[in-house]
């Protein structure tokens, strides 16, 4: 919502949307409506509740941003990207920084605001490096692709059961 702000003037067409649950930390909903509220993006920020489409909803996105400070596997990051989605994220954060290559399918950016909002307005203005890193996004997950990791799993729950 910060880095937005600080686009909102050059970029006053594009909206952010959060989809996800919101009741589960309701005081850090409620920061983050203040945040909408104080910076005036009502008109261009929404919190969408869940959706069961979520394909659909990830093919109507232009980027995926991902301002997580920590990760353990970004699962809601491979889907986007696999959806063709070009992504920003931060190049400290372990597992963001294994899946976004930056400069090839999305843009790392040191943990600051002012550089997330970088990175954002980089894809913003650059319809061509959107679609070309939105590209190689979708081919870099395809390793990810669920007949190619099922089986990994059978392998090894199959090995150590045999243990």
């Amino acid at each position: 919502i910060e880095a937005f702000n600080l686009l909102k003037r050059d970029y006053p067409n594009w909206k952010v949307e959060f989809w996800g649950e919101t009741h589960i930390d309701e005081e850090y909903y409620r920061y983050c409506c203040g945040l909408i509220e104080k910076y005036q993006l009502e008109g261009n920020v929404y919190f969408c509740g869940t959706t069961d489409k979520v394909d659909e909803k990830l093919r109507a996105a232009e980027i995926f941003a991902f301002p997580s400070k920590c990760e353990g596997w970004g699962l809601a990051l491979t889907e986007a990207m696999s959806a063709g989605l070009p992504a920003v994220g931060f190049k400290n954060c372990p597992a963001v920084n294994e899946i976004i290559k930056d400069g090839s399918n999305g843009i790392l950016c040191e943990e600051s605001v002012e550089d997330f909002a970088k990175g954002l307005a980089e894809l913003m203005e650059d319809v061509d490096k959107r679609m070309r890193y939105g590209l190689q996004a979708k081919k870099d997950m395809k390793q990810y692709a669920p007949e190619m990791i099922w089986d990994k799993w059978e392998s090894l729950i199959l090995e150590l059961v045999k243990q």
